[in-house]
């Protein structure tokens, strides 16, 4: 999916444009394309990976067009079914005590068909198809090297364990019309998608918490007119294209009830010093649900006419995109617990943890409301010179209304020589304009995208109660405010233990006392008793154990450790918390120098027929891919490396993430290939490619290869005499 599908000549995936019918047909936030067809609508379809002529924008990689089917004079059709199922598979687990092929049905079928309404004058051709599959899904439980841990992790995790289901309808309708020198066409594309507890093959080692729903629905409306004026030997063709897309999706956890997704670090018992002695594993999905709407408006409208030696072609492109939805928020525990409290006390309480939380601070910073308007402009010329040589001028020029640069002019040149009878040397070279694409700024508050902002926080569901090891402390150990607890390593001391223990109490890197496992237990009303130890503890009850209401409870309880009023808070899960990482105190940011990605290409190659239908080819690839863009943090010097966290300014508080065109690529690619066609029947063929690909980041959901800006700080060391 997007830049991490098929590449073209070192091109990301989501550099891929897409068309059905001339009509644009690219999903621009996920990439790849939007409309899905019955394999009966495909009439045929060109692929163009590099040289492509002025006409085509909106891409720097590949151009993908689709042509669909029509009806004539006489009614053809055609029906096929497709059933799959486990009786035909072959044994493909992963679990090497399985013989059996898992389960697993599918059903496809189709029908398609088209023909004349009027004879000569109107045809109409129409298909649908019907997918339902249940697929169970091979997975292996992971071993913790604890019996219980496992047993534990089975029974969460068998009852989620359920088949796959997929159900997909596709309809396809298109009519023609001769009328004239007019031919019309209009087409209507429906696709409906439902996906419950999916899982990607990429996937196959998570467990069934991790799974999915996915629902989508694709609606295609376009209209097309070619005309001819003038001269009907050799005319003016004009074609006009319109259409519409509606693209609503959605995607939820498939089992929400687990709550975010947890990487447990289970302890046999006390821990040695932060984690725990046994495998670690991964469990629950990390995003809460999410939604989009996107529409599409296009238009177009181009001129060709041969004139003499010139086949002149120019021409408009217009795509309008509105996108509205909710960006999912991204929950990822880090549980901390023994495996006696797990069992007693489920994965939500068993122990402390770290919740990473990526996400709006309020609701509405979670919208994505995108909008973008595509204007291109473009002339070219087929130009034949002589017998044996002709050339393509051509020059493009793309406007998106959300990119503020007006000079994206894209020059166009290719080259075809036939040196001898045999011989064929081709050529080409140009600048190529990627796309705005949507699914890189939907995290971007100025583009209209979310307002998304990082940071861990530390939850104690059982007060100090359940930390196996040191880890509650971490705060105090990485340098931030906090208190050095006691913990079952240390022996879970309460105050008076502490008080009592003497050198035994003392925390070893503050030298102060302890504080004791139940110092929260005793923040109560006046009259009331203490919480009992190991009680759950939230916002719920918390009046009701101690008589205050969780605004006071929580102010009094950072008071009791030594921090200032704040310090804890009740957080969305209901349990007490407190900031261990801030969250970024200011909204991603745009880069002054901001630029539209181009990539510059280049590509020369050699035919030559060595015998009789056996031919031998040889091309080389060349591309600049420039200004990709991305986010990078631009505010961490390279001193952070030695001294650690710190940032320059004029925001020295934080990280400052700043979107903008950071990253480039280079592409140099050798294919040297072979092909014979014996008696009409079969073809034999070989190819050899050779490729070298440097990137500074690899796609648009990517960390770059490297955020540090300013100058390298020069290291020294001191002599030595012996050396």
């Amino acid at each position: 999916e997007g830049d991490n599908a098929s590449p073209v000549l070192g091109e990301r995936g989501g550099n891929t444009n897409f068309f059905i019918d001339g009509h644009p047909n690219k999903d621009t936030v996920n990439g790849g394309p939007a409309a899905q067809f019955n394999q009966e609508t495909i009439a045929e379809f060109q692929v163009l990976t590099t040289g492509y002529k002025a006409e085509f924008g909106q891409a720097s990689g590949a151009i993908v067009n689709v042509i669909t089917k029509s009806g004539g004079n006489q009614f053809h059709g055609v029906g096929s079914l497709f059933l799959r199922n486990d009786s035909f598979d072959g044994v493909n687990s992963l679990k090497t005590s399985v013989t059996d092929a898992l389960p697993l049905t599918r059903y496809d079928y189709s029908i398609a068909g088209g023909g004349p309404i009027i004879k000569d004058k109107f045809f109409f051709f129409a298909s649908s198809e019907r997918i339902t599959e249940n697929r169970q899904i091979d997975f292996t439980f992971p071993d913790t090297g604890n019996t219980t841990v496992n047993t534990l992790l089975r029974n969460q995790e068998n009852p989620f364990d359920t088949p796959a289901l997929t159900r997909e309808t596709r309809n396809f309708i298109k009519l023609n019309q001769n009328l004239g020198n007019h031919q019309l066409s209009q087409e209507f594309n429906y696709t409906n998608s439902r996906i419950k507890n999916f899982l990607p093959l990429s996937a196959g080692n998570s467990l069934p918490s991790a799974r999915n729903n996915l629902g989508s629905r694709s609606l295609l409306v376009a209209l097309g007119d070619t005309i001819l004026f003038g001269n009907q030997s050799n005319p003016y063709i004009v074609t006009l294209r319109a259409a519409y897309r509606g693209e609503p999706s959605n995607t939820e956890p498939a089992h929400p009830e687990i709550g975010g997704a947890t990487l447990f670090n289970p302890y046999s018992g006390p821990g040695s010093f932060l984690f725990g002695d046994l495998p670690t594993v991964n469990f629950g999905n990390i995003d809460t649900p999410s939604n989009l709407n996107q529409k599409y408006v296009s238009l177009s409208a181009n001129v060709s006419k041969l004139v003499g030696n010139h086949d002149i072609k120019f021409g408009w492109n217009y795509l309008r995109t509105k996108v509205d939805g909710v960006e999912s928020r991204q929950l990822r525990n880090q549980l901390f617990a023994t495996a006696s409290d797990f069992g007693t006390f489920g994965a939500a309480t068993a122990g402390v943890y770290l919740l990473a939380a990526i996400g709006g601070d309020t609701p509405r910073q979670d919208e994505i409301h995108l909008l973008n308007s595509y204007d291109g402009v473009y002339v070219q010329d087929d130009w034949k010179i002589l017998k044996n040589l002709s050339v393509n001028l051509g020059i493009r020029w793309d406007y998106d209304s959300e990119f503020q640069t007006k000079k994206n002019f894209g020059p166009r040149l290719g080259v075809a020589w036939g040196i001898t009878p045999k011989t064929v040397v081709r050529a080409n070279i140009g600048v190529f304009y990627d796309q705005f694409r949507l699914g890189l700024v939907r995290n971007i508050p100025a583009f209209g995208g979310t307002d998304r902002r990082g940071g861990q926080i530390f939850v104690f569901p059982r007060l100090l109660y359940g930390s196996p090891s040191y880890v509650s402390s971490i705060a105090l150990l990485s340098g931030l405010p906090g208190g050095c607890f006691q913990n079952l390593t240390t022996g879970n001391l309460t105050d008076a233990q502490v008080a009592a223990a003497g050198a035994a109490g003392i925390c070893p890197f503050t030298g102060a006392a302890f504080i004791g496992v139940d110092r929260l237990n005793q923040v109560v009303a006046a009259g009331r008793q203490p919480i009992p130890g190991n009680t759950v503890v939230t916002a719920a009850n918390v009046q009701a154990l101690t008589g205050l209401s969780p605004q006071q409870y929580a102010d009094q309880a950072s008071v009791a450790i030594g921090q200032p009023v704040g310090y804890f808070i009740f957080g969305p899960q209901g349990f007490l918390q407190n900031q261990i990482v801030p969250a970024n105190q200011v909204p991603i940011g745009i880069d002054e120098n901001f630029a539209t990605p181009n990539t510059l290409g280049f590509a020369v190659g050699i035919q030559r027929e060595l015998m009789k239908d056996t031919v031998v080819t040889a091309d080389y690839y060349h591309r600049e891919m420039r200004n990709l863009l991305g986010i990078r943090r631009t505010n961490l010097p390279f001193r952070a490396r030695v001294v650690g966290r710190v940032f320059d300014p004029p925001f020295t508080a934080g990280s400052l993430d700043t979107f903008g065109p950071w990253y480039k690529g280079k592409y140099d690619g050798l294919v040297l290939s072979f092909n014979s066609r014996f008696a009409r029947r079969f073809v034999v063929g070989s190819s050899y490619s050779y490729a070298k690909a440097t990137d500074n980041t690899s796609g648009i959901n990517s960390l770059p290869s490297d955020s540090f800006v300013g100058i390298v700080p020069v290291v020294t060391q001191g002599t030595n005499s012996n050396a």
